[in-house]
């Protein structure tokens, strides 16, 4: 269940931008792995935001399979709560450099597509609403 919880958040990451006020645009990368480094290092700066939105998008779209059910029997704060400590876990600069550059990795994936859209936001909230936008809409 936790390391689900874990994959899942790394794999939701891609599309955040730093919390709070109109912080300098980053150029955006074209290599997949960078981009995608830099969407997670934005949905860090965001972490408020980013994780109860992941919980809650997760709930509506029963994913992975079953997460609602876990959710109406554990209840959401519980599994926010979790959430939040996995998040901090995996976002560390290891994690994310781990999570970008793995073969199968659809963070990087998504991030390649998406990722240079949604890091036009130039606040949290436009930014964690399309990074989820963009991976709950993207093919699994």
């Amino acid at each position: 269940m936790h390391r689900v919880l874990t994959t899942v958040l790394v794999a939701l990451a891609p599309g955040l931008i730093t919390c709070g006020g109109s912080p300098p645009r980053q150029p955006v990368a074209r290599s997949p792995d960078t981009v995608c480094v830099q969407v997670l290092r934005r949905l860090r700066q965001c972490t408020d935001l980013y994780v109860p939105a992941l919980v809650d998008a997760r709930i509506s779209y029963d994913w992975p399979p079953g997460f609602a059910a876990m959710a109406e029997k554990e209840g959401r704060e519980n599994l926010v709560i979790r959430a939040f400590e996995e998040w901090r876990a995996a976002s560390t600069d290891e994690g994310i450099d781990a999570a970008c550059t793995a073969p199968s990795s659809r963070a990087a994936r998504t991030a390649a597509s998406e990722g240079p859209r949604c890091l036009t936001a130039t606040a949290c909230q436009p930014f964690v609403d399309c990074a989820l936008e963009a991976r709950f809409r993207a093919p699994t």
